[in-house]
């Protein structure tokens, strides 16, 4: 006999999904910071994919905290 244990708040940390805190910069044909935004993504390739949305005439650098995860240009 098998019994199942609902979810509650007090579970370990595996069981929630854990998000980071991605800022993305729109750089103008100049090298200035046209515009930013912040998104919450679960993976990297994640705000990668949105990142890559983003793209026009303009690059996206993509940060993580302290870290530039990617630099993307236009095609």
């Amino acid at each position: 006999m098998s019994t199942s244990i609902p979810f509650t708040a007090d579970q370990p940390s595996y069981a929630r999904v854990i998000m980071k805190h991605f800022r993305f910069f729109i750089i103008d044909s100049m090298g200035r910071i046209d515009r930013c935004f912040e998104r919450e993504c679960r993976y990297e390739a994640d705000a990668l994919r949105l990142a890559n949305q983003q793209i026009g005439a303009s690059s996206v650098e993509v940060w993580l905290e302290k870290r530039m995860i990617a630099k993307l240009h236009p095609r």
